[in-house]
């Protein structure tokens, strides 16, 4: 053997030896690690060679290509694309492409793949075109300029127009929903009759339609697709304008949420009777229906108060009274809680006013910035009458006139659109005035999707004094906004502790501080800065001011009203011997009338001052001193519910209560009592 030829078995048994030897074995090398990126095959037909096709391929984190022929496009982030392909021309023939719109989705480590097919354009044929689509819930419009309320009852209504007469039945048309750039629906829409070669909105036949009862689908986030004839079966020469967009870019859709709508009614006790409601779904919706549909609102969180509420007040001739004694309720009873509150009237004649309203102009008082929510009381109540005639917008019935008075709470000023003639206070002057909306009209399409019609545009907008009415989308998006702007806003009252209730009206000729009250109740202190309110002791000693802005009403021209709770502890509520309010009009003054001892409230006796005697059942009627305590204030001995406010001596009562608590006020300071029945 050769020295070369033993080098090399030496070698090989070396080899040998280390394969079968002792020690570890070498580690197989790790698997490749799982694929992170899909690929799309985006495959052209029936262009003549050398003729570019225009295709935009568009997905996931702004995911863009332009595609001009066959081409498998790598490295794509798994998720939805959208494949859209435009008409192209080659010389003197123009080609369409089928599908215009189509989606893919890309699977980490595989291939997806996308057709499409040109062909020539053959002239003569009808052509189908999405011309607009958009989602209402009450009024709306092609530019879809009306935002979208989550969770609310609404439709998606989509436009097909052919270019031509066709008898031809219309096609399906595809409606695709998006999210995060992921498709996350889709649906199917059809519809009879005949296309037209214009849109109709004042028909729900002329349009594709699709209802979403509750809105729950509905949330922020959500683009649309749609295309008609998505499975070729309608004969037309043009299918590169059946997609909306035509882009091929799903739409965003403007959608807003909101909280649900807390409303309180209150049975008015007045020299009619008590208002008709009761705690029935059946009675609380004869009040709401038009609200609901009218107004951008979601849940409606109702309620009817358990206790009624008296008033001295002529409910014929003193209605704006009526609804200063319910704002001092709220005040006692909510504080600044973001509760509206109805109250309900029994009103024997129809003339008169039948409804009012505190009107928010988001400023003063009532102001509901996020800088200001938790101070002032909020402008959020209201009166309707409770009569009820027909089902029929307008026509003065509950629901129409709760729906104009929560307008107003909502910001909404009046239109100028007066049946018969005449003129109305209080109007918008930023209400549109140009055709479509002159005199009032809502200007635009609508849709009572609850009776599933239309309104026109040439219907009344609600704040007005017409019939034929709906609600314009000018209102509805400043009702929207409002409650944007009251998002913020406390929806529960604040801790009860002692406080002096103090309230007035002026303007009307109606100027007067009102005789206050020291109860323990939620804080509900002033905002604003036109008027100051002065507490001041016997000397006439400055104890406390406050700066505030009256509320303004809707019907009362030139009448405002403010209600306070302020907190003082007892000891600076006892001295406290005159309330001061000084403002451009003038200087209101109210002064104590009685007396009250070391703080504590000086007792009445039931058999000297006070009385109640039969009045009906539950009803009863209380009767005091009216020249020593001007007001009294009722509660509930035991829950202290307010029962009712009365003055001059006298007050009708509707209660079960067995024992009555009664606030008497000698104008500033308060004595309580109790009465068992």
């Amino acid at each position: 053997m050769t020295t070369r030829s033993r080098f090399a078995a030496l070698a090989g048994l070396a080899l040998f030896a280390a394969a079968c030897g002792g020690g570890d074995a070498t580690a197989p090398p790790p698997p490749p690690p799982p694929p992170t990126t899909g690929s799309l095959n985006v495959n052209v037909n029936g262009l003549p060679s050398g003729t570019n096709a225009s295709v935009t391929v568009s997905g996931p984190n702004g995911y863009n290509q332009s595609v001009t022929q066959t081409t498998t496009l790598q490295g794509l982030v798994p998720g939805s694309y959208t494949i859209a392909a435009a008409t192209v021309s080659a010389g003197a023939v123009t080609y369409t492409a089928a599908p215009g719109s189509q989606s893919a989705t890309v699977t980490a480590g595989q291939q997806s793949v996308a057709s499409i097919t040109y062909s020539a354009l053959i002239l003569g044929q009808p052509n189908l075109q999405v011309r607009a689509l958009y989602v209402t819930q009450a009024v709306q419009d092609t530019a879809r300029s009306v935002p979208i309320v989550a969770n609310r009852r609404a439709m998606l209504r989509v436009f097909v127009t052919v270019d031509q007469f066709t008898t031809a039945a219309p096609p399906p048309v595809r409606v695709r929903w998006y999210r995060n750039g992921s498709v996350v629906r889709t649906d199917t829409l059809t519809r009879t009759g005949l296309l037209r070669q214009a849109i109709d909105e004042g028909e729900l036949g002329e349009s594709y339609n699709l209802e979403f009862p509750d809105g729950a689908f509905l949330q922020p986030g959500l683009s649309v697709l749609a295309d008609v004839d998505p499975g070729n079966i309608f004969a037309e020469g043009n299918e590169t304008d059946n997609t909306y967009p035509s882009n091929g870019q799903p739409v965003a859709l403007n959608i807003q949420t909101t909280r649900p709508f807390p409303i309180t009614f209150v049975q008015i006790v007045g020299g009619d009777g008590p208002g008709d409601i009761q705690d029935t779904p059946q009675s609380i919706e004869s009040y709401l229906k038009w609200f609901r549909r009218m107004f951008p609102t979601t849940q409606i969180d109702a309620q009817v108060r358990p206790d009624p509420v008296s008033t001295s007040f002529d409910v014929a001739t003193q209605f704006s009274e009526i609804l200063f004694d319910l704002q001092v309720v709220r005040v006692i009873t909510d504080g600044n809680a973001g509760r509206y509150y109805m109250g309900v009237v029994r009103r024997s004649s129809p003339s008169g006013v039948i409804g009012i309203a505190y009107q928010n102009p988001l400023s003063g008082n009532c102001t509901l910035s996020p800088r200001q929510v938790t101070s002032g009381p909020l402008c959020l109540t209201a009166l309707t009458w409770d009569r009820e005639f027909t089902d029929s917008l307008r026509s003065a019935g509950r629901a129409w006139v709760t729906a104009h008075e929560i307008g107003h709470n909502l910001s909404l000023g009046h239109t100028t659109c007066v049946d018969g003639g005449g003129s109305i206070t209080g109007v918008d002057p930023s209400y549109p005035s140009v055709p479509p909306y002159q005199g009032g009209l809502v200007g635009k399409h609508g849709v009572d999707l609850e009776n599933r019609v239309t309104k026109q545009p040439s219907s009344t907008d609600v704040m007005g004094y017409c019939e034929n009415v709906w609600i314009s989308d000018y209102n509805y998006v400043k009702a929207l906004n409002f409650r944007a702007s009251f998002l913020l806003a406390r929806v529960v009252a604040g801790a009860p502790e002692p406080v002096l209730v103090v309230s007035g009206i002026i303007g009307n000729g109606k100027d007067r501080i009102e005789p206050a009250f020291s109860v323990v109740a939620p804080p509900s202190p002033p905002s604003g800065d036109s008027h100051t309110l002065e507490l001041l002791d016997a000397s006439g000693n400055l104890l406390r001011s406050y700066r505030f802005a009256p509320m303004e009403l809707d019907h009362a021209p030139g009448e405002r009203h403010f209600v306070f709770s302020l907190p003082l502890d007892l000891s600076t509520q006892s001295a406290v011997s005159e309330l001061r309010v000084r403002g451009p009009e003038g200087t209101l003054v109210r002064k104590a009338g009685g007396a009250v001892t070391a703080g504590r409230a000086v007792g009445v006796s039931r058999r000297e001052s006070t009385e109640i005697v039969p009045g009906g059942d539950p009803g009863v009627e209380l009767r005091w001193d009216g020249g020593s305590y001007p007001a009294v204030l009722v509660r509930d001995a035991r829950t202290g519910s307010v029962l009712g406010i009365g003055r001059d001596g006298r007050l009708p009562l509707m209660t079960d209560a067995r024992e009555l608590e009664l606030v008497f006020s000698d104008g500033v300071r308060s004595t309580v009592t109790r009465l068992a029945r």
